[in-house]
């Protein structure tokens, strides 16, 4: 068993080759999980029932063929988020490195705009990077920590308009 992030920040099961979303507790401690595709046009009515991270039953066929690069992207995207919550390296970066070595996958990704505006808002909950002043505060406090240099030495204190 296998879980990613889904691009609501909600936790979803792959397994075989499908996404699951899940469904509901159950009175066991189990969790029921049923297939992304359920609630649209195609309504796959294939479920799982997991307990302890095992699989412990199967209902249902699928509707569809597993579509293996649908799975690799939402990885992909899962490790973009997980990565822009650690590290404050730079959205090309994070991008590049969470889809190395698979071409397949590009055409089932964002663009890189979006996936870019994914990892500023992802670092931005997190408090990975610094707040963003609003455009009409005129005095605004820059955080203890960007106001030194690497040497100890302040190098900034607040970003002031003269004049206005």
């Amino acid at each position: 068993m296998e879980f990613i992030t889904s691009s609501k920040g909600k936790r979803q099961l792959v397994f075989e080759g499908y996404k699951y979303n899940k469904q509901k507790d159950l009175k066991d401690d189990a969790i029921s999980w049923e297939c992304v595709s359920r609630r649209n046009e195609k309504s796959c009515k294939a479920k799982v029932k997991a307990l302890n991270d095992q699989i412990i039953g199967q209902t249902n066929e699928h509707t569809l063929p597993p579509i293996p690069e649908l799975i690799d992207a939402a990885k992909a995207r899962s490790e973009m988020k997980r990565r822009a919550e650690t590290t404050t390296e730079r959205k090309r970066n994070i991008i590049s490195q969470s889809i190395q070595n698979q071409n397949d996958v590009l055409p089932h990704l964002p663009s890189t705009t979006t996936m870019g505006r994914t990892i500023r808002r992802q670092q931005q909950r997190v408090n990975v990077l610094p707040p963003i002043p609003a455009e009409n505060d005129l005095f605004f406090n820059i955080p203890q920590e960007y106001q030194i240099a690497s040497n100890g030495n302040y190098f900034l204190q607040a970003d002031i308009i003269i004049g206005q």
